[in-house]
Parts: C-alpha cells; structure tokens; sequence
C-alpha cells in the first residue's frame, strides 16, 4: 500500500485502519541510557521518548553538525518501526526535505517538508558532528477539533550525494483525543525511512505543497 507522507499517515494512520508490513531498523539502536551534551533537547523531546526512540534509530549526539543545508528528496520512504503495531504503512509517496538557515553558533535550522497537512513548528535543533547529524522539532495542530502536540526528530549522515540513512520519525506527545476516536494516544511513535539508503540532493518542485512551510526557530 502506498500514501502520500504527510503529518495524518504518520500519526492518525492507525486509527484510519491501514494496514500493510512493518519492517526491522537496521540503522543502528542501543539499549543504553541517553546523555546529550546539548541540555536543550530534552526540552523539545522528553528523556523517556528518546531513550524509547534510540533502540529503532540512531540518536547523534555533539554540538558541530555538518551543514546540511539543500533540498532532498526521500525515495523511496517506507515504514522502518511502528510503536503500536507490528503493521503499518508499507510505502510512502515520496518526500521532500529543504533544510536552510542552519545556524552554527547556537546550532538551530529551518525546514520545509512536502506534504498536504497543516501546523506549526518550533525548536528545530540540530545536533551531531562529524557528518552526522539529528534534528529535533515540536509541532502542533488539529484533527477532527483535536488538539495535539508532536515531537519530530530527523537523523543522518551527510554525503556528497546526499543523506545516507535518513530516518523521519514522529512522536505522539500530547492530546485531547482522550478516547483515541483519531488521534493514537502519547508516547507512541513511527519511523520512516529511506529504502534504498540515500537520500539525493534536489531541487524543490513546483507542484510540492510545503507542510508546515517555516517552522519557527524558537527564542533558546
């Protein structure tokens, strides 16, 4: 099954009943307690939700990330890990990623991602060193009148080509959906990757809609 991979397939999917074949990380994952040397990240994504997340996906940690300034495209995206199900989503329509304004002194960027959804964003912080690198985001916005907060976090290793290992991942952290009639309840979570490792440098295309066009940079 193939859908287009916006905010609503990653987060409200389940209770829309895809179905489809969930598959195993192989990019990496550890057991261990988490640290990080920038003590603000943990403000954008709860200790807990990223010691759950870095058993599925590589967390880089350092405060000199590369620059990954550029647009990518993730081809193909398919379902790495869902939390609250062995199935999911198989394949997703292809992604676009513009990561601009990196800034290297207080180690923040913006971004756009294609897609068809709404919502805001702020606390985009990157991490890494190396040409390693992890971005962390808050997000926010409604679905069916309910209310929701999110965490995005974004991880790779940048290339001459591109992104090597991209993996996009969506936390559910907060909502009003009390029954989950639509919204899956907090702490749950999907990865996507890219299937064929790589994901290549771009253009923007004209006919892509941005979700969220420009998430904030928060005042840190």
């Amino acid at each position: 099954m193939k859908k287009e991979l916006t905010m609503i397939a990653m987060l409200f999917g389940a209770m829309l009943g895809f179905t489809g074949c969930g598959g195993d990380d192989d990019n990496g994952g550890s057991d261990s307690p988490v640290t990080y040397e920038d003590s603000r990240i943990t403000t954008v994504i709860p200790a807990q939700y990223l010691s759950e997340l870095s058993k599925h996906i590589t967390i880089y940690d350092g405060v000199t990330p590369p620059s990954i300034e550029g647009v990518y495209i993730m081809s193909p995206a398919k379902l790495i890990y869902d939390s609250y199900n062995a199935q999911g989503i198989d394949e997703f329509s292809d992604a676009y990623f513009n990561f601009y304004s990196q800034n290297t002194t207080n180690n923040t960027i913006s971004l756009m991602e294609s897609g068809g959804s709404t919502g805001t964003g702020s606390g985009a912080l990157i991490s890494g060193k190396g040409n390693n690198f992890t971005i962390y985001l808050n997000m926010s916005g409604t679905n069916h009148g309910y209310t929701y907060k999110t965490a995005t976090l974004i991880t790779g290793t940048k290339t001459s080509s591109g992104i090597k290992d991209m993996r996009y991942a969506f936390i559910m952290l907060e909502n009003n959906d009390y029954e989950e009639k639509y919204i899956m309840k907090p702490g749950r979570y999907r990865i996507i990757g890219d299937g064929d490792g790589m994901s290549e440098t771009t253009t923007w295309p004209q006919s892509a809609k941005a979700f969220g066009k420009d998430f904030a940079i928060a005042d840190f």
